[in-house]
């Protein structure tokens, strides 16, 4: 996650130097909690205490990068589980605000032992997103010479969906969920939507063409 994280926002953050796309500034504002859970937490609401009494003790601590990544503040810490097999380094991550242990945002990545409280977990299609939430609010796919996957977003809910194709399972698959707050999605969207349109390349809004896509998938025979 880290290696795509910071290839990605370097590609993002280049915007910020061409006058593409602003990130949001850090200033006090409202922050409500999403409406979804993960791995039984929800940013906003739960603390660091909570995701030790539910998980036990975390393996290790680094800076964190998922939150900044999903739209939010880059200085944060994260605090990783790992937890059974998977395709990869399997795992819960959570990361906190330097100056609180309030929960901002919760990640599960490749582990399907985990899941949002309405059973959404990792290594499914997309499609079971599309069963448990409708169609997506957003969706874009990025593209580069090793780093090619989609992101699928719920706004309300809090979710960030990330997608990959991986031999011998659906045509996409989710390999990370990301729950944080609403707000912080919609400045990721802002983000990806200003940079798209800046016909750059890597980053493309499909959010028209997969909701016709999922729409044409899911009609009954």
């Amino acid at each position: 996650m880290r290696i795509v994280a910071v290839r990605i926002l370097t590609l993002l953050w280049l915007g910020l130097f061409i006058g593409l796309s602003s990130l949001l500034p850090a200033q006090a504002f409202t922050l409500l909690p999403p409406t979804e859970s993960l791995a039984g937490l929800t940013p906003g609401v739960s603390t660091m205490a909570d995701a030790v009494r539910l998980h036990g003790a975390f393996d290790i601590t680094v800076p964190g990068i998922v939150e900044q990544y999903a739209g939010g503040n880059p200085a944060t810490d994260q605090h990783r589980w790992s937890l059974g097999p998977s395709l990869g380094k399997p795992g819960l991550l959570v990361e906190t605000s330097r100056r609180s242990k309030l929960i901002e945002v919760v990640m599960i990545d490749t582990y399907p032992g985990l899941s949002t409280k309405s059973g959404l977990t990792s290594l499914v299609s997309d499609g079971r997103a599309i069963e448990l939430y409708g169609l997506p609010d957003y969706a874009f796919e990025f593209s580069g010479d090793d780093c090619w996957f989609r992101e699928m977003y719920y706004i309300d809910q809090g979710l960030l969906l990330m997608l990959n194709q991986v031999p011998g399972r659906p045509n996409w698959t989710i390999t990370k969920v990301i729950l944080t707050y609403p707000t912080y999605l919609r400045n990721a969207v802002s983000l990806r939507e200003r940079y798209a349109l800046s016909g750059c390349g890597v980053v493309d809004d499909i959010t028209s063409t997969y909701r016709v896509w999922a729409r044409m998938a899911t009609q009954p025979d």
